[in-house]
């Protein structure tokens, strides 16, 4: 793949990456359940454990 179209792709996916959490974060607000700080917590570590996850799936070459 080209450079200059790689970057485009990368960009495309950044942008869109933007509208979808903005999207599940209006979603969340709308849950009473979920504007605890328990649940912020939780959701927290949720998050870091799939970045992780993720992360070490896309540097990890087997």
């Amino acid at each position: 793949m080209k450079l200059k179209q790689h970057i485009y792709y990368e960009l495309l996916f950044i942008v869109g990456s933007v509208f979808v959490f903005r999207g599940l974060w209006t979603l969340m607000d709308r849950v009473p359940i979920l504007n605890d700080s328990l649940a912020h917590a939780g959701l927290l570590i949720f998050g870091i454990i799939l970045t992780v996850y993720g992360i070490t799936k896309l540097t990890h070459k087997n």
